[in-house]
């Protein structure tokens, strides 16, 4: 058992389809002070911090970035804050950093993981409808590629659950450092 310090929908799915037991504690930290430069050491230092600020035995966290022409594309603020995101994600490859943290007491492991991504070139009348019914607020890079939004993912260098927020590979070996462990009997096949 472990706390999962995310109110991530696909994180939660994940952990659950894996077959882990956990508890929900958002965490309330504020991420955008460290949304600086380079993105594989932000995510990693914005996860650390986001464990570290919700108690349990054994805390994990995780924030993803988009990177796109030697910048970040952070989590859009307004619906057309979200359709120029879209914009410029349309017919490019970019990069996705998930950066992981698992900590207890004062032990803490990290890491982060990247894949890269390319979009498929999206009409404008399909952005702006995508914008306008699907909450994107929660998304970096204003999109998911889970439901709908996958359908813009055209190929994938790297491991896709890097994309969906968590590299479940290293996170099972991460959280196997503190001797806890999926039960098989609850995970989907």
């Amino acid at each position: 058992m472990f706390t999962l310090a995310s109110r991530s929908s696909s994180r939660i799915e994940l952990l659950k389809d894996a077959g882990y037991d956990f508890e929900i504690s958002p965490s309330g930290f504020d991420e955008t002070r460290l949304m600086v430069p380079p993105p594989e050491v932000a995510c990693e230092k914005i996860a650390i911090e986001k464990a570290k600020s919700v108690g349990g035995k054994v805390v994990l966290a995780a924030d993803t970035i988009v990177w796109l022409d030697g910048k970040i594309i952070g989590k859009p603020t307004t619906d057309d804050n979200a359709i120029k995101m879209l914009q410029r994600l349309s017919n490019s490859w970019y990069d996705v950093y998930t950066g992981v943290a698992i900590v207890s007491g004062t032990e803490v492991f990290s890491f982060y993981d990247l894949a890269k991504a390319k979009f498929r070139k999206i009409p404008e009348v399909e952005i702006k409808n995508y914008a306008k019914n699907f909450p994107l607020k929660n998304y970096a890079g204003s999109h998911t590629t889970r439901g709908y939004g996958a359908t813009f993912l055209e190929k994938l260098d790297g491991n896709l659950f890097t994309i969906l927020g968590l590299p479940l590979s290293k996170v099972y070996e991460g959280l196997a450092r503190f001797d806890v462990y999926p039960d098989m009997k609850k995970a989907s096949n």
